[in-house]
């Protein structure tokens, strides 16, 4: 049987499934994760990352497949089709932090309608499955329906509208690093998620809306960063945590506020374990979606030495003083003696 896919698509389709499905190009280079996404999955990204400037609070959308990718059984279409829009939407979650329709993502699931089209390859006569479109919807966060969505981004540019920074990126970062050390870090509730709203606005947040922030402030200041989630381990207990990675000079760097690390490499220790050891990333939120944080590089970024030189070599300074006095001392002491 040759369904609405249709005959004339069966050459193609083979073809199709011989190659990568999408190719980076060169709006993704130091991407963190749209360029790891296929060409259905840019699809998808795209379409929702076009909507930002809507003042709905819910998002109606279907997307077409551009790509056909041929499955075995209707099963495996529709839950290739589900996964790709949970890439793209993870995708934006940590690379586009205005997109107040995901705000809540990691806490909900979002259901996927896929269309399966059949096809039959005129080589083998054997049918085929392709999701050819998914269908879903999203919505702003609860807690913000008395407010209208726009107003609530507004509050979050106004808030962040004076927070540019000078000097190379690293510099930047660590400005960046300072200025979100003044928020107070909480623990969410069970089934809850912290916001860029509420790291910049509130002042309250918890790691995950504090890594929006800097995601957003670093876009704010040219710099190339998306948040990752994993688990933060202390001791023997590990829990979720949200910190961000920035590329800069062809590496990538770490920067996570609540640890105090800041261009962090793997390697990088502050007092304890290094980064890498502590902090495991997975960028999965509610379902699989396959995507990978970046690499680390091995050594973070070598900031010069900036503590005071009295504080830095105070302590000398008094010790040589003491002994000058006590050389003094002596000195006067046994000369009197003789005298």
């Amino acid at each position: 049987m040759i369904s609405k896919t249709g005959a004339v698509l069966a050459l193609a389709l083979a073809l199709l499934a011989c190659v990568p499905a999408y190719a980076a190009d060169a709006s993704d280079v130091g991407s963190c994760y749209r360029s790891q996404l296929d060409g259905n999955g840019i699809a998808v990204y795209d379409a929702v990352a076009a909507l930002g400037a809507s003042q709905d609070r819910t998002l109606d959308l279907t997307v077409e497949f551009p790509v056909p990718v041929l499955q075995q059984t209707r099963e495996s279409a529709e839950g290739y089709a589900v996964k790709t829009v949970a890439a793209a939407l993870a995708s934006l979650y940590y690379e586009s932090p205005l997109l107040i329709w995901l705000w809540d993502l990691p806490s909900k699931t979002v259901d996927v309608v896929p269309s399966v089209d059949t096809a039959v390859l005129s080589g083998d006569g054997k049918e085929y499955f392709v999701a050819s479109s998914a269908s879903f919807s999203l919505k702003a966060p609860d807690k913000y329906s008395s407010t209208p969505v726009q107003d609530v981004l507004k509050e979050v540019k106004d808030a962040c509208s004076g927070l540019t920074y000078q000097g190379n990126d690293a510099e930047k970062a660590k400005s960046i690093f300072k200025h979100l050390s003044g928020v107070s870090l909480k623990k969410d509730d069970e089934g809850a998620i912290s916001d860029i709203h509420d790291a910049v606005c509130a002042k309250s947040s918890s790691s995950a809306g504090v890594a929006a922030a800097f995601t957003y402030m670093a876009s704010l200041n040219g710099l190339d960063a998306c948040t990752v989630k994993g688990m933060l381990y202390d001791g023997s207990e590990g829990a979720i945590h949200y910190w961000n990675a920035v590329h800069s000079a062809g590496s990538w760097y770490a920067t996570d506020v609540e640890a105090k690390f800041v261009m962090a490499g793997s390697g990088t220790r502050e007092g304890g374990d290094p980064f890498g050891a502590t902090h495991t990333p997975n960028p999965d939120l509610t379902v699989h979606n396959g995507l990978v944080a970046p690499d680390l590089a091995r050594e973070g970024y070598e900031y010069p030495d900036e503590t005071p030189f009295l504080q830095k070599y105070g302590a000398y300074i008094l010790v040589g003083l003491m002994a000058v006095i006590m050389v003094v001392m002596l000195y006067i002491g046994a000369r009197d003696g003789f005298a």
